[in-house]
């Protein structure tokens, strides 16, 4: 992996509400290059999961630590990929090599919004009223007004 994060294509279907799943795993003393097959191993095994949209491994150059970052198109996606056979055979190994770091968050839809970029820590509440009236009352409106300009084939 050479310091550089691992990505794979991004595959969303219009209208979901995927859910992004962060893990963080420190390297034991002389696992690294152990930890970085499994994590390239681990990317390519999730991505073959159905339903999940793009994964990615975080890693600064000289860190112990690695970030995996999954997203998925929802909430039984991923429950299909943790509890995979492949996924925990491949967490087996991960144990082996590197030590997890905290609880893994696992964040949905909007509420990404909200929270200080890495840290998973809720900078604000979100507005749910002010969220609402915006998506279904005013958005419509605008997209409707501005539609000549949005859509400028749709003649």
């Amino acid at each position: 992996m050479s310091g550089a994060p691992t990505s794979h294509a991004v595959r969303e279907p219009a209208g979901t509400d995927a859910l992004v799943s962060v893990s963080t795993w420190r390297s034991r003393p002389g696992g690294e290059q152990e930890l970085e097959r499994l994590a390239d191993k681990l990317m390519d095994a999730a991505a073959g999961s159905e339903g999940h949209l793009s994964g990615t491994v975080l890693h600064d150059a000289g860190s112990a630590d690695y970030h995996f970052v999954h997203r998925f198109e929802g909430p039984e996606a991923f429950a299909r990929w943790h509890h995979s056979p492949e996924r925990v055979a491949l967490h087996r190994e991960l144990d082996a090599v590197a030590e997890r770091q905290g609880a893994p968050q696992r964040i949905t839809g909007l509420e990404t919004w909200f929270l200080e970029s890495g840290t998973g820590t809720a900078t604000l509440k979100p507005p749910l009223i002010l969220l609402s009236v915006m998506t279904y009352a005013m958005m419509p409106l605008v997209t409707r007004l501005l539609r000549g300009w949005l859509y400028p084939d749709d003649g």
